[in-house]
């Protein structure tokens, strides 16, 4: 996992690069986080096609922990965009997703995630 830098919005979000899985659309695709907060996140997702999903949709992304078991949390696509030209704009799609229905045990795993990342970036 690589860490870029940190950007300031209404929650406090780090950038990152960490694989995770986004299943959107009835469809489940390989991608890798390029942001997080505690409200959210955006994932660059490869092979995706943009009919299968739209802004609204709901969402599981899904990345791996410490303990090699997995978090699973709901999201709703928020916007969908290319940011790199590509041959093959199937593997340059961003996707945007708002988190929604955390429970504690979600909440307490991704504040326990997100401190993790913090103290790696503010050591980098």
């Amino acid at each position: 996992m690589g860490f870029v830098g940190r950007e300031q919005r209404g929650a406090e979000r780090i950038v990152v690069v960490a694989p995770c899985e986004v299943e959107v659309g009835g469809r489940r695709y390989s991608a890798e986080l390029s942001d997080i907060s505690m409200s959210g996140c955006r994932a660059k997702v490869h092979q995706y096609r943009s009919s299968s999903a739209q802004a609204g949709d709901v969402s599981t992304i899904s990345f791996a922990l410490a303990d090699n078991s997995r978090l699973n949390i709901s999201g709703k696509v928020v916007r969908t965009e290319f940011l790199e030209p590509s041959f093959n704009p199937a593997g340059n799609q961003h996707l945007t997703f708002q988190f929604f229905n955390l429970d504690r045990p979600q909440q307490d795993a991704l504040e326990k995630i997100f401190s993790t990342w913090m103290a790696a970036w503010s050591a980098y």
